[in-house]
């Protein structure tokens, strides 16, 4: 530790045991700030590192910070104030208030076990508070009129509706691997419990929000790119997407415990086990748009439960079942994610039996940790819950704002398990080990749906949606960089050790909020299986678009999260289809009555580019959201996502030359094979614009 000066000893005061406030013209530093997990034990033992020892130019640190990162104009600031009391209820308490002025809070590198290799460098600057009142005591478990703040970035909250919310002092948060970096800029959080428990149990800490009390919540950011100076915006720095949630939230509950990931031998690790869940109140709102300046964005509105309100099953609206976190050697693995099956806290592997009627039998995915890193295992994840409203704010003129459009965006996910492995990796960067099951289990249409991963578009003038239902989603990948940097590609994911994309559902249908009767259309399947695969977003040096772009290499990947014969990952023919598309009867007894483009082997790539030209062959993907003032005589907002693939030989191969032809090894019809195609070369355009109707 970096010790005080006499003059800096001299600002920490005390007053009564009331008020203890600490100065610094310099900061605080420490050289490492390391976390060590099973200490003692020679195979599982490793430990987080923050900084390196001995090292004070690779540290962690406490430093004043003026906004956009630059140097300091004031000193570091931090106050604690202590304050005893007894409440309404006649039961003593206890409360800490804290509060700061803008600091920067900077970890120069973040690592597990060896210095040597690094996740990168993080800078949040902020000024906030931390509030905590207890009932009964500080951490009293039995009682419920506590009240909790953590507020960044003095957000007020005191607005009709959380679009009248301010943020007084926003903060930034600042990443980079190497050179080039991302930033949240205005960044906000809040996070306050008017009244319910703050309490440490047996079962660990718990803040629970009291029965008909609300709790306040916002978590807004711009997002930016190609930080060419570390931990600074400036000029260079470019929009990319705002983004962020914010509103009431009832039935609050969060629990957080000493408790890590269980391995596949059923050994229970040190670590982090953090569960939370709550409803939506009628105001709370989904927002994204552009970001920086006066940006133009969407309000997602009136959020509607799946769920009726005297469903005994009802299930909250939000729900993070488990997230466990803790350090993972070399060699080892967590339970498996059983896909067509449920996966408990602890799970090892699937259960006897689908619950699915998509599956004949369920598939138990995995693998193991290629070096030492960070587990992240996530179970019982929900969205029970979609927007029923739209609002459009225009970021030059409030007129053109669009208020309460009747239109539904249905987003839920049914079942959310995840096993991630990240590996800090030499020079900075993450390498990753991912498998995500999104699943919609169950049999009857009524579980399906209120259980279900559903993806729809919905007229709630006339409560009709259409689009999927009783959707199942995988994504697996193994070996995948995660890359930073505006003109390598911007946030860049690739691997070639294989990657599978599955995404199925029901199309169809039907009325909404409870899908009672639904019309079902074809069910759907498409299983992609890639040996390279690349994915890139970045923002136009327009500053008003958002770029994407990649390359897919499909193949027939024989690992230990490939496609099943027989049974499993919905194949129902008897044999292997690797890379397919199936269009099925609307039946979950019919799934083999399918039209089938099996076994496609070749390549298609997205190409990105720096700008925005008006040819279209130089486009790959754009998603723009253009504002109404760009309309001048209508000024009515729209919606445009274009993208340009290019397939076979018309593609590039992420090392150089041309891609390989598009080959459809079998095309199918009930399992029959009706021969084969190919696509040697190809360019595919397509656009798609939303705009606001009379």
């Amino acid at each position: 530790m970096q010790g005080l000066s006499e003059k800096e000893m001299g600002s920490v005061t005390g007053r009564d045991g009331i008020t203890v406030s600490l100065q610094s013209e310099t900061g605080i530093s420490a050289d490492q700030i390391k976390w060590t997990m099973n200490p003692g034990d020679s195979a599982l033992e490793n430990s987080l590192r923050i900084g390196k020892a001995n090292n004070a130019s690779d540290s962690f640190k406490l430093i004043p910070i003026d906004p956009n990162g630059a140097a300091a104009t004031h000193a570091l600031d931090i106050a604690l104030a202590i304050d005893a009391y007894t409440n309404s209820d006649g039961r003593a308490g206890l409360g800490l208030d804290a509060t700061w002025n803008r600091m920067r809070m900077q970890m120069d590198s973040v690592s597990v076990s060896d210095d040597t290799r690094s996740f990168g460098s993080l800078a949040i600057d902020s000024a906030g508070r931390f509030a905590l009142f207890g009932d009964g005591g500080l951490f009293n478990s039995s009682t419920d009129k506590a009240r909790l703040i953590l507020n960044i970035g003095n957000v007020d909250a005191s607005g009709a509706t959380p679009t009248d919310w301010t943020v007084a002092n926003p903060g930034q948060i600042f990443y980079k691997m190497t050179d080039t970096g991302a930033q949240l800029d205005n960044f906000a959080f809040l996070l306050d419990m008017h009244e319910g428990t703050v309490g440490i149990d047996s079962d660990g800490l718990i803040v629970q929000s009291a029965p008909g009390t609300r709790t306040d919540f916002n978590l807004t950011f711009d997002v930016l790119a190609n930080a060419a100076t570390p931990f600074e915006v400036n000029s260079s720095s470019l929009p990319l997407l705002y983004f962020g949630w914010r509103g009431g939230l009832d039935d609050f509950l969060f629990n957080l415990k000493s408790q890590g990931i269980t391995l596949s031998d059923g050994t229970l690790s040190q670590g982090i086990t953090t569960s939370i869940g709550f409803n939506l109140a009628s105001d709370f709102q989904f927002v994204a748009g552009e970001a920086g300046g006066d940006h133009s964005y969407l309000e997602f509105t009136k959020p509607q439960s799946l769920y009726k309100a005297a469903d005994p099953d009802k299930k909250k609206d939000v729900e993070f079942g488990s997230i466990a976190l803790g350090a993972i050697p070399a060699g080892y693995a967590v339970g498996n994610i059983c896909y067509g099956g449920t996966n408990g806290v602890g799970q090892l592997t699937c259960g006897s039996g689908s619950q699915t009627p998509v599956m004949g039998a369920q598939q138990s995915l995995g693998f193991t940790s290629t070096d030492s890193g960070l587990a992240l295992v996530a179970r019982d994840w929900g969205l029970h819950a979609y927007s029923s409203g739209v609002s459009y704010r225009d970021g030059t003129n409030s007129a053109w704002d669009v208020d309460n459009e009747n239109w539904a965006l249905i987003y839920t996910l049914g079942d959310l398990n995840s096993n991630m492995y990240l590996y800090p990796q030499s020079g900075a960067g993450i390498k990753m080990d991912v498998i995500t099951a999104i699943q919609t289990l169950g049999t009857t249409p009524e579980d399906r749906w209120k259980n279900g991963t559903n993806f729809m578009i919905g007229d709630t003038d006339k409560n009709l949606a259409i689009g999927i239902m009783g959707a199942d989603l995988l994504f697996a990948a193994k070996g995948m960089d995660i890359g930073l940097g505006l003109y390598a590609g911007g946030l860049k994911f690739s691997s070639d050790q294989g990657v599978r994309l599955q995404a199925r559902g029901m199309f169809g249908g039907g009325d909404i909020p409870y899908m009672e009767s639904p019309v079902n259309g074809s069910y759907i399947d498409v299983n992609l299986e890639m040996d390279d695969f690349a994915f890139s977003i970045l923002p136009a040096l327009s500053r008003d678009a958002v770029l994407f772009g990649g390359f897919l290499s499909f193949a027939n990947l024989n690992n230990s999260f490939s496609n099943e014969t027989y049974g499993a990952g919905g194949n129902h023919n008897g044999h292997d289809d690797g890379t397919y598309i199936s269009l099925a009867e609307p039946h979950f007894d019919k799934l083999d009555a399918d039209l089938r483009l099996a076994d496609i082997t070749g390549d298609v790539e997205i190409p990105y580019r720096d700008t925005l030209a008006n040819a279209d062959e130089a486009k790959g993907g754009v998603i723009n959201l253009i504002p109404a003032s760009d309309d001048a005589t209508n000024h009515k907002p729209r919606l445009r996502i274009e993208n340009r693939m290019l397939v076979g030989t018309a593609a590039t191969k992420p090392g150089g030359g041309a891609g390989d032809p598009l080959e459809i090894g079998r095309v199918e019809f009930g399992g029959k094979d009706l021969g084969s195609m190919i696509i040697p070369s190809a360019h595919i355009y397509s656009s798609i614009t939303l705009e606001q109707q009379d």
